[in-house]
């Protein structure tokens, strides 16, 4: 299965970037690819978890928490993601005196066979990478100015 990371130092304490991923239903403030995002049920946080998320070009899927260490690292598994049969992606978070080191990973395993396979290894490699690197852009974004970032990232703009 193909594994993806990417990382992002974020000149903040591991504490103040803790706060804005655990709030799970929140992602939508600081993650410029989802449009929507609620809490599915009661819990907010920890193993169990689910929320609902509307993806711009893709549409609603589901994330439920798997693992959780709080203050370091959150693991969902994602439902719905097109041609995937499986999908889980971890955020961690590291200390770095007063900055922090905030590194996403996710690792997938495409449908449709070997046409899944080839894609999977090429154009879904590509679009992950981008996604996380945008999501950690606008996490940064947020985390240092408490501004959503709705679809853009300021930083990222081009004019």
């Amino acid at each position: 299965m193909p594994v993806i990371t990417r990382e992002i130092e974020i000149d903040a304490t591991s504490d103040r970037v803790w706060a804005v991923l655990s709030d799970f239903g929140g992602v939508y403030k600081w993650n410029p690819t989802v449009t929507h995002s609620s809490l599915i049920e009661d819990q907010e946080t920890g193993v169990g978890a689910q929320r609902s998320c509307t993806v711009a070009g893709f549409g609603e899927i589901t994330e439920r928490v798997t693992a959780w260490e709080e203050g370091r690292s959150a693991t969902v598994e994602i439902e719905g993601a097109p041609m995937m049969k499986r999908a889980a992606a971890t955020l961690r978070v590291e200390a770095r005196g007063e900055a922090t080191l905030v590194s996403a990973t996710v690792d997938y395993q495409p449908g449709w066979g070997p046409i899944g396979a080839l894609m999977g290894a090429t154009i879904m490699k590509r679009k992950f990478g981008q996604t996380f690197e945008l999501l950690l852009a606008g996490l940064r974004h947020y985390v240092l100015t408490g501004e959503e970032v709705g679809t853009e990232v300021p930083e990222l703009r081009t004019a």
